[in-house]
């Protein structure tokens, strides 16, 4: 675990819901727009023994047991019932104990992964945001592209599109899947990317399209993620 705190989904389909976020240590993706580079490596020397000491945006980290995370997650939770699971990749890891303890303890699980590794576990929520063509050339996994209930792409350049539309139309997803289109680093040409992606696509809503005559199928809702 590198962080731990009570917050509200600021991205994607669950934007405004109150989440507890775990950060998980941990990720060899390489992505060079990454916000969150201090999560890369598990350098043993940054190992803390408290969950305390690991806290913020920093390279430390802490192991807990999946009853250790579900207690700290209980102690900032309040009245929040949805549980966050980031990274780093939180895939690199097996989720099925801390999914459990999670759902036993009343709390419902959204996880963010890059759809590079085999997903174990079976969260409320899985948002998968494809990163293709990265350093480290991973390849995308099509049965975690499958379950995922929301594709989140993030887009730099009108090349992406084209990129979006080959994995929507090569990879199978689910009848109900969402696809958000998220500018990087909201960039002012990123963004007008997205928005003219997005309202070409539709009838005239800015969120809530149908891009079945881009893909040649349905793969559910684009928004425009910001």
């Amino acid at each position: 675990v590198n962080n731990l705190y009570a917050t509200i989904q600021g991205e994607g389909v669950q934007t405004g819901i109150p989440m507890v976020l775990l950060r998980l240590q941990g990720c060899d993706i390489g992505c060079p727009f990454c916000d969150t580079k201090e999560t890369w490596e598990m350098d043993p020397a940054e190992q803390r023994d408290r969950l305390e000491e690991a806290l913020g945006a920093n390279r430390r980290f802490v192991f807990l047991s999946p009853a250790r995370i579900t207690e700290s997650v209980r102690s900032v939770a309040r009245r929040i019932r949805w549980v966050l699971i980031t990274g780093g990749e939180p895939a690199r890891f097996d989720l099925r104990p801390l999914l459990s303890s999670l759902r036993e303890a009343g709390f419902r699980s959204a996880v963010e992964t890059s759809g590079t590794y085999p997903l174990f576990g079976n969260p409320d929520w899985l948002c998968v945001s494809p990163k293709y063509k990265m350093p480290e050339k991973r390849h995308l996994e099509p049965n975690v592209l499958s379950l995922a209930h929301e594709l989140k792409f993030l887009v730099g350049k009108k090349s992406d599109l084209r990129l979006i539309d080959l994995i929507l139309k090569q990879y199978e997803t689910r009848s109900d899947v969402q696809v958000c289109l998220q500018p990087i680093s909201l960039s002012r040409s990123a963004t007008r990317i997205c928005l003219d992606a997005v309202i070409q696509s539709t009838t005239g809503m800015v969120r809530g399209v149908d891009a079945s005559e881009r893909t040649g199928k349905d793969p559910g809702i684009w928004y425009l993620c910001q």
